[in-house]
């Protein structure tokens, strides 16, 4: 695997991402408690994770790793406590060897895992979710991971020009997607669920319906243990981030868990593999913002009140309704205009 492709994050984790997961971990430990869990990430030089980590969640137990030599040179220089480990390993050498991993690191102590890994997803594509379901599989009881894939359609549907000159249609790309999902993934989804044609929707289910199904699949049920969906999260327009979150459990305690993931509403929990919480982010100023908050989800109200419906000016649908689902739980969302 090329480690400069899979590892995408250009500056550690991003900050919704981040804050998504925070939240998460934070709903997870009124389930069970986290302080004596140990966190591996591929965090990407400035190891944001595991500083908010730290931070909110209370973990002491933390390891980077990176593929790259110079991530993993500046990781050593941004060690955000001496206890800190970093560690110069690729994805798939970590998923075969996390064990000895944590264990040459002094980290043996640990009651449970959370990992969270990135790649691109049209990078050795069924090779990616097997990985994730090595790693799953290895897990202990309550152990947690989390994947981000990179999704860029043209990497699927190939160039928008053919070999003699001619521009390939809508269709004719879309058919490239199905045909590439159909070689690397059909054995993790159920038959016939690819169709012929596959849009960006359509990628993002399926990608995140073969990633689960399979980590799912290695946990298996046969001793009592399940691999429970916690959050599936889809942004960006252009280079997609999907991100999926899930634990291991034994069967009998995953209700108990899904109820604190729902408590109070919150918007990113899903409790099946194909239930993408698409969070849409609109450039607003402070000025809009203080609007389509007082707005209270009213389209109506806010494009009277603003001059212009949101969506349009942006060119992009879905923004108000995105906005007014979720700016109570994201407040990075605030503008930078004073």
């Amino acid at each position: 695997m090329n480690s400069s492709k899979a590892l995408v994050a250009v500056r550690s984790m991003d900050s919704i991402e981040l804050t998504i997961f925070s939240d998460l971990l934070l709903r997870i430990s009124r389930f069970r408690s986290l302080t004596r869990f140990a966190y591996g990430g591929m965090s990407g030089f400035a190891l944001d994770d595991l500083k908010k980590l730290s931070r909110d969640i209370g973990l002491t137990r933390l390891l980077a790793f990176d593929g790259g030599t110079e991530v993993y040179k500046r990781q050593k220089f941004n060690k955000p406590t001496a206890s800190t480990k970093v560690r110069l390993e690729t994805l798939d050498e970590f998923a075969s060897n996390w064990q000895e991993s944590f264990a040459e690191e002094g980290i043996e102590d640990a009651e449970s895992f959370i990992f969270w890994v990135r790649r691109s997803a049209s990078e050795d594509i069924g090779q990616g979710v097997r990985y994730f379901q090595q790693l799953v599989s290895s897990l202990p009881d309550y152990g947690i991971a989390r994947i981000t894939l990179v999704i860029e359609f043209d990497d699927w549907a190939g160039p928008s020009f053919s070999a003699d000159g001619s521009r390939r249609t809508l269709a004719e790309r879309e058919a490239s997607v199905s045909a590439k999902l159909a070689e690397h993934v059909s054995e993790f989804v159920e038959v016939g669920s690819i169709p012929v044609r596959t849009d960006l929707d359509g990628l993002c289910k399926t990608l995140s319906l073969a990633y689960g199904n399979g980590a799912a699949m290695a946990v298996g049920t046969a001793a009592g243990r399940t691999f429970e969906p916690l959050s599936v999260v889809r942004y960006g327009v252009g280079s997609v981030e999907l991100t999926l979150s899930g634990m291991v459990v034994p069967v009998s305690e995953a209700p108990e868990l899904r109820g604190h993931l729902v408590d109070g509403e919150w918007p990113f929990a899903s409790e099946a593999w194909e239930e993408i919480r698409h969070v849409r982010l609109p450039d607003v100023t402070l000025k809009e913002r203080l609007v389509l908050e007082e707005s209270e989800g009213e389209a109506d109200r806010a494009n009277q009140r603003l001059g212009f419906n949101l969506d349009v000016a942006a060119g992009e649908s879905g923004l108000f309704e995105s906005f007014s689902k979720l700016h109570r739980f994201l407040p990075i969302l605030v503008a930078a205009e004073i």
